[in-house]
């Protein structure tokens, strides 16, 4: 699995160092409702795992509560290396997890492919996330860098979430 649409200026990365084994923050992604309590941006939406196949090829469903009405996201799953990496194409989707636009972007991209690394050292582990549009329009690579802060934001705050996970 890799992105297809990715240029330089298309990928968002990230780095977060974590107190915590590789493996703890691995597992964060193996359980569903422990993955639907931090990846969205449940300080905006309440958030409920639908169903999580941790696997290759395997899909994590989830629904987003907003005042404006539910949305509905999923991951589908590519490699997967135990402790070190995770691969998965992230999309909105209808209620029957059809693959939908986004509702707050009329161009943002179908796919967004997402792969996080994990290097620990001493009991510390950095998490390296990079997102970028996967088999994207031009137009969606241009709404997607246009809008790379915002989608920043709400991931930067997704990892702080995990921390607090680990923290339990």
């Amino acid at each position: 699995m890799q992105s297809a649409s990715q240029t330089k200026e298309s990928v968002l990365t990230l780095t977060r160092q974590y107190n915590y084994p590789a493996e703890a923050v691995f597992n964060a992604f193996t359980e569903a409702d422990a993955l639907a309590e931090w990846w969205a941006p449940s300080d905006i939406f309440n958030v409920s795992a639908l169903s999580l196949d941790f696997k290759p090829d395997g899909l994590f469903r989830f629904r987003m509560d907003t005042e404006q009405g539910p949305m509905w996201a999923r991951f589908v799953f590519g490699n997967i290396r135990r402790h070190d990496l995770i691969e998965f194409i992230l999309s909105f989707t209808d209620e029957k997890g059809t693959v939908t636009r986004a509702p707050f972007f009329d161009s943002w991209p179908l796919e967004i492919f997402v792969r996080v690394t994990l290097k620990e050292e001493k009991g510390i582990t950095t998490l390296t996330l990079e997102s970028s549009p996967n088999n994207a329009t031009q137009q969606e690579l241009e709404t997607f860098q246009e809008n790379k802060d915002s989608f920043r934001l709400g991931t930067e705050a997704s990892l702080q979430r995990l921390e607090q996970i680990l923290a339990r």
